[in-house]
């Protein structure tokens, strides 16, 4: 920390513990406060504390998976998780493995096995996928981090408990709170997506759903772009 000119110094904290069945080990920089206090002679005096309230940045360990170095081994928890000092990851040896790109897919996979398990319907689905990128877009737009609280609230208001305790499921690899992705990572959340018998069908909800008309065995596309239509037609004719 000395050779970094912005380093403000902190205390490093070290833990070990159990999480099902798996041995974690969390490494936290936390720095201090002053805070009120008395001494013996009840003298009013400032007393120096952890601040325990205000995470700087911490590495959780996956200690069965550092001999293989499997991915998933260290995930950065902080409020910025992509902000993560130089420092402190040359302290724990190692580079980034989660950062928002990545916590946005991963949310999107584990949302989408969880409404697998719980039966829905596409429609179901959709809206629950629909509910998220809503979610995603007001933190976006107000600067929040998103929680998996937070989130949980949004999806099942009358009930967030259930799909709270699923998505934070360590084997899912979300963080309690982590910056809104990227808007390319969340553009999925909004696609309708077809694939059977060698036809694959994707397009986004909100440009084109309104543009596509399905009756009986047909399919029709309005105002669909000039490059799509050559390149069918060059197929056709083979060109």
């Amino acid at each position: 920390m000395q050779s970094e000119p912005l380093s403000t110094g902190g205390y490093l904290v070290f833990a070990e513990y159990e999480h099902e069945g798996a041995t974690m080990t969390l490494i936290a920089m936390l720095s201090t406060k002053a805070q009120p206090g008395f001494d013996a002679d009840l003298n009013l005096i400032s007393s120096v504390m952890l601040d325990f309230d205000h995470l700087r940045y911490a590495g959780r360990i996956k200690q069965a998976f550092v001999e293989a170095n499997e991915d998933g081994v260290i995930h950065f928890v902080s409020r910025r998780p992509e902000e993560v000092s130089d420092y402190f990851r040359d302290f724990l040896g190692c580079e980034p493995l989660t950062d928002s790109s990545s916590q946005g897919h991963q949310l999107y996979t584990a949302l989408s096995k969880f409404a697998e398990r719980e039966n829905y319907n596409r429609g179901q689905k959709e809206e629950f996928m629909q509910r998220t990128h809503a979610y995603w877009k007001d933190c976006r737009a107000n600067d929040r981090p998103m929680t998996l609280t937070s989130l949980a609230n949004c999806l099942v208001p009358h009930d967030p408990s259930v799909v709270l305790g699923y998505l934070s499921d360590e084997a899912h690899g979300l963080a309690g709170e982590f910056p809104a992705p990227p808007a390319k990572v969340m553009k999925k959340f909004m696609k309708f997506t077809f694939a059977k018998s060698g036809l694959r069908l994707e397009f986004d909800r909100n440009d084109w759903l309104g543009n596509i008309t399905a009756r009986e065995q047909s399919v029709t596309i309005r105002h669909a772009p000039l490059e799509l239509i050559r390149m069918i037609e060059d197929e056709k004719h083979g060109r």
